[in-house]
Order: C-alpha cells, then structure tokens, then sequence
C-alpha cells in the first residue's frame, strides 16, 4: 500500500515539476507553454524515457485540470455573449463536421479500407478539443474577443453533434443496423441538459449569494461554484458529452452572479495547480512508434491534413462577415483533436472496430492538430493586437 502511494506521489512530482519546466522554457523562447507540456509529456511518458507510467489517477487529476480549465473559461463567458454568436457558432460547428468528416471518408473509402473503420476515423475528424485553445487564448488574454466566443460556441455545437454521430457509429459496429430510438434518446437527453444549463440553472445562480454568505463555512461561494462544476462534469459525462461541456457551462452559469470576480479570483490557484497535469498527461499517451512505420505515418498526415482543411475552410466560409484574420483564427481555434481523439480511438479499439494502424492514424491525427495550433494561434493574435480588442459579430 505504502509503495502504491509513494509511486503516485512521485509519478505527480515528475508530471508536475517537468511540465512546470517546460512552460517556462518555452514562455522564455515566446513559444506556446501548452506545446512544451505536451512534449514534455512524451519525452517522459512509457513510449520515451518511461520516467512515468500511465495510471487511473493520473487520467483523473488530468481529467479535474481540464475540467477547471473550462470552468475558468466558462466564468469569462456569459450566456448572452454566446446567444450573440450563436448563428455564427452553429454554422462554425456544422461546415467543420461536415468538410473534414466528408474528406477523410472519402480518402479512406478510396484506399478501400472497412467501412467500419473509416467512420470511425472520420468521426475523430469531428469534435474540437477546446480546452487547446482555450488555454492558449487565456495565455494572450484573448478570451473575451469575438472570435473566442464564437470558438467556445462552436466546439459545444460539435461536441453534441459529434457525441450523436459517434453514437450511431457504434450502433452500426455493434450490430451493423441503426435504432432510430436510441439515437432519439441520446438526442433528447442533451436537449434537457443544456436547456437546463442555459435557461434554467442560472437563475438559481443568482440567488446563491445571499445562501453562501449565510454558510458559516470559509469560501462560500468557491465552494458553491465547485460543486456545481462537478455535478455538471459528471451528468455531462453519463449523458455522453466530455466532461468539459458541464464544465464550461458551470462556468457560465456564475459568469453572471455578484460572486463571479471573486470565484474567479480564488480559482486561479487550483487552475495553475492542475490545468498542466491535463497537457502533460496528454504528452504520456503518445506512443512514439507510431512514427515509426512509413505507411501509417503517410496516411495518417494525409488524414491529418484533410481534417485540418476541413475544419478551416468551415469558419472561414462560415464567419466570414467577420474579416479574413479573424475567420482565420476562429478556423484554427476549432483544429485541435485532443483528448476527443484519443476517446474515439479507445472505443473503437474496444469494441473491436478498428484496428492498431487505425489507432495510429487517429493518434497522430490528434497529436498533430495539438502541437501545431497553439503557435499559429499566437502568432495570428499577436498580429491583431493594434485592432480593436472585438469586433461586433453584426458589423
């Protein structure tokens, strides 16, 4: 028992401290810090010098950064800024499942491979891993430009979007039929769940003032805000959604309440706490041989490539009242797989669906997107700087 918890404790001390090292070299460099985490990662995780092993608990403080990283984001964003973007979110999501969805379906169907694995690899096309971007954007103070609202919007969309057509995906691997009832349930489950989110919760938010001074408790209102996070992590979990999405809209939910600056406030310690384990424990998951063979590597950069297109092209076309640089940014900021990679290929590999190279494919596929936006992300910021802060979605 003792040598069980001397080894998680290590295994922490060395996720945390490296990837505190390597944001800081990287910031020094005026590179991306998410980027030096997530390399970081891998030059420490099992497939490289194996320092660190992969473990449940380190899945779960990887899995609370992520979800605090969203709930700060969340806090940044209120419920009328994001119906302000809505139309332009809602086109975003839709052209960036459908562009690289159809591209890679079509290029994998070309190279004649199961049409099994080919949905599922297309599917992994789908969803954005937000919180890439988000962290990025945070870094550049960036989180209240429009553009950002319309990032946040968008990669909800597509997480719903995306959650439906993975369902139908392992419906049809399972049984090779589709059951129009259970992609309705589905359906009618997020549908309550965010019409709640949105419509509903809030207005208990802002009565939570008074009843968390009445706590006799320290930090009320903290303690309030973090328990809804969680409960909204979790039934976004059970229904399907990522995690992130409760998260993300716990956070909205007290963007408006009287407590907001101080939540804020009091989460930016427990975010510089954990937010980093959710970069570098993503690092630890790569598996570098995954490079090594010539024609996984091929066709994965060819996937890679079509997905990144896809997801471009869909907020150039679809918010482009807004300026080139700025459909530009919006475009890049939904490029990130992520983590949504890796639980598309882990299903899919558990239900015997795809195979190892298509594990590769979709692994690559999301390191790529990862490592490669944050510095375009900053550099495409950085040269917006002299404009105004945010443009009227309207104008």
């Amino acid at each position: 028992m003792t040598d069980n918890v001397s080894q998680v404790l290590i295994n922490l001390f060395l996720l945390f401290a490296v990837a505190k090292v390597a944001a800081e070299i990287f910031t020094r460099l005026k590179l991306s810090e998410v980027v030096g985490e997530l390399l970081a990662g891998i030059v420490i995780g099992p497939s490289a010098l194996g320092l660190v092993s992969h473990s449940s608990v380190n899945n779960a403080i990887a899995t609370l950064g992520i979800i605090v990283l969203l709930f700060a984001v969340g806090l940044e964003t209120s419920i009328p800024d994001l119906r302000r973007v809505g139309f332009m979110a809602t086109n975003t999501a839709i052209l960036g499942i459908v562009f690289p969805f159809i591209l890679v379906l079509g290029l994998l169907q070309l190279m004649n491979f199961s049409l099994t694995s080919t949905l599922f690899i297309a599917a992994a096309t789908v969803a954005t891993s937000v919180g890439i971007t988000a962290r990025v954007l945070s870094n550049l103070g960036a989180i209240k430009r429009v553009e950002t609202k319309i990032i946040l919007g968008a990669a909800v969309i597509d997480d719903i979007i995306g959650l439906l057509i993975l369902a139908v995906i392992v419906a049809y691997a399972q049984t090779h039929t589709f059951y129009a009832l259970d992609f309705l349930l589905v359906l009618l489950q997020v549908i309550a769940f965010v019409a709640f989110t949105m419509l509903i919760a809030p207005r208990f938010a802002q009565r939570q003032t008074s009843f968390s001074q009445s706590l006799r408790i320290h930090d009320g209102a903290l303690i309030i805000a973090v328990a809804v996070m969680l409960g909204l992590s979790a039934i976004s979990s059970f229904i399907g959604l990522a995690a992130i999405v409760g998260a993300f809209f716990a956070g909205m939910i007290f963007s408006e309440t009287k407590d907001k600056d101080e939540i804020a406030d009091k989460t930016h310690a427990i975010f510089e706490f954990l937010t980093p384990f959710f970069f570098i424990v993503t690092g630890t998951l790569v598996d570098v041989g995954v490079f090594l063979n010539p024609t996984v590597l091929g066709i994965g950069l060819l996937v890679t490539v079509l997905a990144i297109i896809g997801k471009v092209l869909g907020g150039l076309i679809a918010t482009r009242r807004l300026g080139f640089r700025e459909a530009l940014v919006i475009g890049t900021g939904m490029v990130p797989r992520g983590e949504v990679g890796f639980i598309v290929a882990s299903i899919g590999l558990s239900l015997g669906a795809i195979t190892q190279p298509d594990l590769s494919i979709i692994i690559l596929l999301s390191l790529v997107t990862t490592i490669i936006v944050p510095p375009f992300l900053s550099i495409l910021i950085k040269r917006k700087d002299s404009e105004p802060e945010s443009k009227d979605e309207n104008s």
